[in-house]
């Protein structure tokens, strides 16, 4: 994982999705971060859930707000993937397909790094 030093709040977070979302909401609350908290848990879910099924599992999840900014690192196992176009909506009836989707609407960045280790997607949402 790559986060700068020095957050204002900081939380290593669980790799099961729903314990995730409790833990990032309270990490929210509790920094007083002022942006659309419900959001940031929604993408971040998505977030987990991709690597879930997608990577390989989970390696490590980490929530730092530094300043107004929350920074969001989701690590897996997984070989990494060719970044598509997003800016095509997914079909309302396919039961997937919406994880990045979803993701490239909330945040606003984000990357991925792939190494040997695995791939980290970095999600930075501000206020």
């Amino acid at each position: 994982m790559h986060l700068s030093p020095a957050p204002d709040a900081a939380r290593t977070l669980s790799g099961s999705p729903t314990r995730a979302r409790s833990e990032l909401r309270a990490l929210l609350a509790t920094a007083g971060w002022p942006g659309d908290a419900e959001s940031a848990v929604l993408a971040v879910h998505e977030a987990l859930t991709n690597a879930i099924e997608h990577g390989g599992g989970i390696r490590g999840v980490t929530a730092a707000i530094r300043g107004t900014v929350l920074e969001v690192e989701v690590g897996d196992h997984g070989q990494g993937f060719a970044i598509r176009r997003l800016d095509a909506r997914p079909d309302p009836l396919s039961e997937r397909g919406r994880g990045l989707w979803l993701i490239s609407r909330i945040a606003d960045t984000w990357d991925l790094t792939t190494t040997p280790a695995g791939t980290c997607l970095r999600l930075r949402f501000l206020p």
